[in-house]
């Protein structure tokens, strides 16, 4: 199970996404001059990276199922008789 940090740290990073993909779309319309496309390039950079931040989160807790796993397998059982 995803820990509180990672759980709390993966919903802002959706809920920015999110409110940023909101306003991409309000902008869309708007695309008239260079610095309109220019704010909407931005918007759209931040939406990269906290999607790659995302990402990364998911990957380290994938990483430490996989390592916790790991330990389970190497711890004997129980001694022979």
């Amino acid at each position: 199970m995803c820990d509180d940090t990672s759980r709390s740290n993966l919903a802002a990073s959706l809920r920015r996404v999110a409110i940023d993909l909101s306003e991409v779309e309000a902008g869309i319309a708007d695309l008239n001059t260079d610095d309109e496309i220019e704010r909407v390039a931005k918007i759209l950079d931040r939406i990269a990276e906290d999607a790659t931040d995302g990402a990364t989160i998911l990957r380290v807790r994938a990483a430490r199922r996989e390592r916790v796993r790991g330990q389970l397998n190497t711890v004997p059982d129980s001694q022979p008789r």
